[in-house]
């Protein structure tokens, strides 16, 4: 049974190892997949439109890319509202789930056609705007305040370890199609890997992480208050970071 610790530290009750190295997991899964597959998506345009120059991949290479953004966008106000009602874990599986289902339809891009690409991409982001906003919701929920910004750093090192990680698997899916599954090619083998990857990680949320209870709309720390100027600058902050990163990734690619 998990102790419960005093109400004066704001937490419901203290993560174990095994459920932080899962929630970990699940931020390293969704940042591997999208490390994986970036480097596919000039193969898949190529699939869906045989006929198109280069320069034209370039520009849905880098469209599909703010279409994945997009839906993280839209994703994550909305799962966090959700999350906020009906506990944390359901949506957390949800998101992965909803990860896992857009990836297996990506084994036959040609079939799914140029809009089909664009729909994907979209849904996958909306899906892991689930994951990663309700892991760091938890961590909060579960840790004491003086240990929440060590936690918050470690996710945010798995989550770089994942795109590093990424172009391994694709490396990995190669070596596996010239060897032991010849037959299937080596994008499709990076989408099971990362659809099993995703699989895994759901299964391990189910069997290890506690019900969250549902959050009223009304309740607040009492010593919480608004400060619209710093969400601000934090929030332009953040903008700025990742326009670079998006920047560089799509950049480097191509």
């Amino acid at each position: 049974m998990q102790d419960q610790l005093p109400e004066t530290s704001n937490v419901q009750g203290e993560l174990g190892r095994m459920q932080l190295a899962w929630l970990a997991a699940a931020i390293l899964v969704v940042s591997t997949g999208y490390g994986a597959l970036m480097p596919l998506l000039p193969t898949w345009l190529a699939l869906a439109r045989p006929d198109a120059a280069a320069s034209d991949i370039a520009d849905h290479v880098g469209f599909i890319t703010g279409v994945y953004a997009f839906g993280v966008l839209m994703g994550a106000p909305f799962w966090g509202l959700v999350s906020d009602r009906v506990g944390r874990k359901p949506i957390l599986i949800m998101g992965l789930a909803g990860y896992v289902a857009s990836l297996l339809l990506l084994l036959a891009p040609s079939l799914a056609g140029l809009s089909g690409l664009y729909a994907l991409r979209c849904t996958s982001g909306f899906f892991v705007a689930a994951v990663i906003p309700v892991v760091s919701a938890l961590i909060a929920e579960h840790t004491r305040p003086w240990q929440r910004a060590r936690r918050f750093a470690w996710l945010g090192a798995v989550s770089l370890i994942g795109f590093l990680f990424g172009p391994w698997l694709n490396a990995a899916a190669d070596w596996i199609s010239q060897g032991a599954l010849r037959g299937i090619s080596a994008p499709q083998i990076v989408v099971v890997l990362s659809a099993l990857l995703g699989a895994a990680t759901m299964a391990g949320q189910i069997w290890t992480l506690p019900h969250s209870p549902k959050t009223p709309p009304s309740s607040r720390p009492e010593h919480v208050s608004d400060k619209a100027e710093g969400f601000a600058a934090l929030c332009g902050l953040d903008t700025l970071v990742m326009f670079a990163l998006s920047g560089f990734e799509v950049g480097i690619m191509l």
